[in-house]
């Protein structure tokens, strides 16, 4: 009938699943400071719509949905990170955002040895 669907979540409901089953797909990744290659590693806070992704389907099967995470544990904080989102292996695109960003931090990470 050409209607269109929309889904809206937070972030915290894919790593703290409530349901008896998962809904939703999702491959989870951790990582710590301690565990960080050299390099430029640059931290932003943001506020507002973080982003909108879409994409078009004939026929939509929630099976086919996969959210790919990452858990970072800075100085003993730990924040949750969607990196992207796939339907049947094809990267869904980030068509919109609209945040405001409010804290950013740049630390250089040297590993000796």
């Amino acid at each position: 009938m050409g209607g269109k669907r929309i889904a809206k979540f937070n972030l915290s409901e894919l790593f703290e699943l409530t349901t008896l089953f998962s809904l939703y797909s999702t491959q989870k990744n951790t990582i710590t400071v301690e565990n960080l290659s050299t390099g430029l590693y640059v931290e932003e806070k943001e506020i507002g719509l973080i982003g909108t992704h879409e994409i078009s389907v004939e026929n939509f099967h929630i099976e086919s949905l996969k959210f790919y995470l990452t858990n970072v544990k800075v100085s003993n904080i730990d924040y949750q990170l969607l990196n992207f989102m796939t339907y049947n292996n094809q990267v869904i695109p980030n068509v919109k955002s609209d945040s405001m960003l409010t804290y950013q931090n740049c630390k250089f990470i040297k590993r000796l040895g």
